[in-house]
């Protein structure tokens, strides 16, 4: 998964965010939790942490961390850059029920919650009438698929963007892109990738 996620940033989704921003946006930086994702990682880490997530482990690219994220247990991902250290990626899974009703009513509740913050979604799959971001990124995830519909949102914004998803295990996910730093993100990897080969 983690390998994944990582080739879905560098080749897949960064390239889509970073052709469209514009130079008003080019010191905006996306926030979780009112933490600017244009901190540095350990920076960063060390304020999420101040949020009462404890470490988990370290991934190749960055930290798993458990908490709470609007009082439901989650663990989240943190994704930085190799060469910069940037944070590029947040990646939150949603514990708890493995039922369809209880995990659909919570993202019901959570598209009306990043809808009142961030306005209406860009795609919203769950009317059936979603033409994916990326497909590779939905069919890798496995989104939910049930009487003919997509459990699938997103909010494509100046500084990023912002994915909430069932997969077809009932496991809610929302994932925060920031913009410029999927740019440097990318960068350095496609750098790293000619160096090496």
């Amino acid at each position: 998964m983690k390998k994944f996620l990582l080739y879905f940033v560098t080749f897949i989704l960064a390239p889509s965010f970073t052709t469209t921003a514009n130079a008003q946006t080019d010191t905006v930086h996306m926030k979780i939790m009112n933490i600017s994702m244009g901190e540095k990682y350990e920076s960063f880490k060390v304020k999420i942490q101040q949020k009462g997530f404890k470490e988990n482990g370290m991934m190749e690219d960055g930290s798993a961390l458990n908490g709470k994220f609007f009082d439901d247990r989650v663990n989240l991902s943190i994704v930085r850059s190799p060469v910069s250290d940037v944070v590029s990626e947040i990646f939150i899974m949603f514990y708890g029920d493995l039922r369809f009703e209880p995990v659909y009513q919570k993202y019901l509740n959570y598209i009306d919650a990043l809808s009142e913050k961030y306005g209406k979604p860009t795609d919203l799959s769950d009317s059936g009438s979603y033409e994916p971001l990326n497909k590779n990124y939905k069919s890798d995830l496995d989104i939910l698929k049930k009487d003919g519909k997509e459990y699938f949102t997103s909010w494509i914004l100046p500084e990023g963007g912002i994915e909430l998803a069932i997969t077809d295990r009932y496991v809610l996910c929302l994932t925060y892109f920031d913009r410029i730093n999927l740019d440097i993100h990318t960068k350095e990897l496609k750098q790293i990738i000619n160096e090496t080969f």
